[in-house]
């Protein structure tokens, strides 16, 4: 009997001392994700990058190269926008390994705060012919041996009020002219339209501006030629699309309501109207925060009978992602105004990334969860933006399946160093239990 006792302590000292040796073991390897059958965006709610908190990305779009460029850039559509979030700090490129791509963004947004250029202008000639006076101007340059560049010309206008339909022309030498634009100079009350876009940006030394039916003798001796570069580079990033809006009355107030559900960069709200109206307004966004505009608080339309006076375009200071903005439109004694319909215009933004020969490429995004990764490629943006880049574009938007609890929290449990230690542990402890039954029958 004393020797089976001692059998028996024995046994178990070995049994405990061999199931601390192989909890000492440590942890064993994780096999790679593409062996998990899930890529880096579908485990990072276990592994993450560096960037990211904790969930999973839940959407994905391709993404089609452009040509063969060592770089590719793509703009963002408005399914991105609706499941990404608000700030866009969940957008990961992925290649064929699952590897996230680093990637620099350009915004819309940021190219508005570029600084124009403005030139002054002589007059050096003026001459009037049945009831039209022409007026021509030569562009001082700024700098010599630099190029003339201008895309707007802004006029200083007659305190008098008018309307004029005028034409403007371009020119290297002053004796040769080409056609660029039309428009309307006009002063009615406190509204002024004193600038005509060009629509491009040439390089004329001389501009002619002729003023039909000047039967007045207005005067327009002083020009300004304006390079808006923020204005031209903005084009790009610039879209328009009809909201879905509606109108409510509030006393005397019109509430127009803007939904914005897929959360795009608005910038411009251009109302659609007829008749002749004259209306203060507020805008605001979802909290109520009042919102600040370019160009006054003013709406208004005049319609006399060959021309119009309109100035419907509610132009924000800076872009918004408000899910929805209420313009507050004071009628006073009016009647509303007969809104006919609603344009929006909104910027997107543009992801550029090095294509190194691991692709395909797509975009995931949908992560609440992930912050904005830093990546290295933004400090050599201006030696990228001298190289060729190619014109990417995204595909259609898929869902990604949801890694379930045990795939990407157990799993990793069991197959790490205290998952595997806990399960030696166990056998081990029934063993013991085992032989210490078997022993206690002998």
């Amino acid at each position: 009997m004393r020797r089976q006792r001692r059998i028996r302590k024995v046994s178990i000292n070995l049994l405990l001392l061999s199931c601390l040796g192989l909890s000492g073991l440590g942890a064993v390897i994780l096999p790679p994700y593409q062996t998990l059958g899930i890529s880096v965006a579908e485990a990072a709610s276990s592994k993450g990058d560096g960037a990211e908190k904790s969930g999973q990305w839940r959407f994905t779009k391709d993404i089609e190269p452009g040509g063969d460029a060592a770089y590719q850039e793509f703009f963002l559509d408005e399914e991105v926008y609706q499941h990404a979030n608000a700030g866009l700090r969940d957008l990961r490129i992925e290649d064929r390994r699952g590897q996230f791509v680093p990637y620099y963004r350009e915004s819309g947004e940021a190219e508005q705060k570029e600084q124009n250029i403005s030139y002054q202008t002589d007059l050096i000639h003026k001459f009037n012919k049945n009831l039209e006076t022409t007026f021509d101007y030569r562009v001082i340059p700024n700098e010599e041996n630099r190029d003339i560049q201008g895309s707007r010309l802004e006029f200083d206008l007659p305190g008098e009020a008018f309307l004029k339909h005028v034409q403007i022309y371009g020119g290297y030498d002053g004796n040769t002219w080409e056609p660029l634009s039309k428009g309307d100079l006009y002063r009615a009350g406190e509204f002024a339209q004193s600038g005509i876009d060009l629509g491009s940006a040439y390089k004329f030394t001389y501009y002619r501006l002729v003023v039909p039916n000047n039967a007045e003798k207005l005067e327009f001796g002083l020009m300004r030629l304006m390079h808006k570069t923020a204005t031209v580079t903005i084009q790009d990033f610039t879209r328009q699309r009809e909201p879905v809006y509606e109108m409510k009355q509030d006393g005397s107030k019109t509430q127009l309501v803007i939904h914005n559900d897929n959360r795009l960069k608005v910038s411009v709200i251009r109302l659609e109207t007829t008749g002749n109206f004259t209306r203060a307004y507020m805008l605001y966004d979802d909290s109520g925060k009042e919102l600040g505009t370019v160009g006054g608080s003013k709406l208004y339309r005049l319609d006399f009978k060959d021309s119009r006076i309109a100035g419907t375009d509610i132009v924000l200071q800076e872009p918004t992602i408000a899910p929805y903005l209420t313009v507050a439109i004071e009628n006073q004694d009016d009647s509303p105004i007969p809104l006919q319909g609603v344009q929006m215009d909104y910027l997107l933004d543009k992801l550029v990334f090095p294509v190194d020969g691991e692709g395909p490429f797509r975009l995931v995004y949908g992560n609440s969860g992930a912050v904005a990764p830093q990546y290295d490629i933004v400090s050599f943006r201006s030696h990228i933006e001298g190289e060729k880049i190619g014109t990417a574009r995204l595909g259609p938007e898929s869902a990604l399946p949801e890694v379930s609890a045990i795939s990407s929290t157990g799993w990793h449990w069991l197959t790490g160093a205290m998952g595997f230690n806990a399960v030696i542990i166990i056998v081990s402890l029934l063993l013991i239990i085992f032989l210490i039954r078997k022993l206690n029958r002998n």
